[in-house]
């Protein structure tokens, strides 16, 4: 009993010590910059009077999903009592909403500048999927406190990046790392799944659309010469990653109905003495 607690009292103290212990190594390794051709977008088609339409139009399906999780978040807001769950939640779909915008402002003009506001949004994503993830495992009040340091640590790594950026130490290895921080935690609290009631599974599932999604990325020219000319790899990356969102989606639904089935037999027992 005393491990699991200190476990569970010491949850954010261990993410906190493995930033700090990577950021250290990080900092000794040669600096990684951005490619330089980062900004030359391959599909560059104008679609709708918008410049790299595709990429900007394959932004909408990614908004329209995080609309809807955000309504669903408003309905558990008034059905739920674990109001540090639903700020969670809020802030994730509120943060993939905002990425959806941003996004698409970046494909419109990128540069630096406008690719800063959409990782911004990006960080808050991930730094609410780690709270998210956390909330079973390690409780609410953990589930806040990790994700608040990991959206001061993700900002702290984009704003480096972005202060190195005209430089030639530019390097974006702090915001990598955090990138897979938020990745390895997230999927070591689904290995947890099975000490509790809860089914992680859907938090796997956007763990693994978000991994796919990265290939494509990073391949963007390879796989538009690929589907000749029909689809980038970053407009593919945009409709993968709405399936990340809509994982999420489901993982609250199903949570907020366990916690309720649970209240329910809580409630028939207590009738029932």
């Amino acid at each position: 009993m005393k491990s699991a607690s200190w476990a569970k009292c010491s949850a954010h103290t261990v993410v906190t010590i493995c930033l700090l212990l990577g950021t250290a190594i990080i900092w000794y390794l040669d600096p990684l910059p951005q490619p330089s051709n980062y900004h030359d977008l391959p599909d560059q088609r104008t679609l709708f009077g918008l410049p790299n339409g595709m990429d900007v139009l394959t932004n909408v399906p990614y908004l329209l999903v995080s609309g809807i999780a955000l309504v669903a978040v408003g309905v558990q807001y008034h059905a739920s009592r674990n109001l540090s769950a639903v700020f969670l939640y809020g802030c994730f779909f509120l943060a993939t909403a905002s990425t959806s915008i941003t996004s698409s402002l970046y494909h419109v003009a990128p540069s630096n500048l406008t690719l800063i506001g959409d990782r911004i949004s990006i960080v808050i994503a991930a730094a609410s999927l780690m709270g998210i993830a956390s909330l079973n495992p390690f409780g609410a009040l953990e589930g806040l406190k990790i994700t608040g340091i990991a959206v001061i640590y993700g900002l702290w790594s984009l704003f480096y990046w972005y202060q190195t950026s005209t430089s030639p130490s530019e390097n974006i290895l702090f915001y990598v790392f955090f990138q897979i921080c938020v990745l390895c935690f997230a999927a070591y609290c689904c290995i947890m799944r099975r000490q509790f009631a809860m089914s992680y599974k859907w938090v796997a599932f956007a763990i693994a659309a978000y991994v796919l999604s990265k290939p494509f990325e990073v391949y963007d020219s390879e796989f538009f010469e690929i589907t000749n000319g029909l689809i980038s790899g970053h407009s593919m990356k945009h409709l993968i990653i709405v399936f990340s969102v809509f994982a999420l989606l489901i993982h609250m639904l199903e949570s907020a109905s366990d916690a309720l089935t649970r209240v329910e037999e809580r409630h028939e027992q207590d009738l029932s003495k």
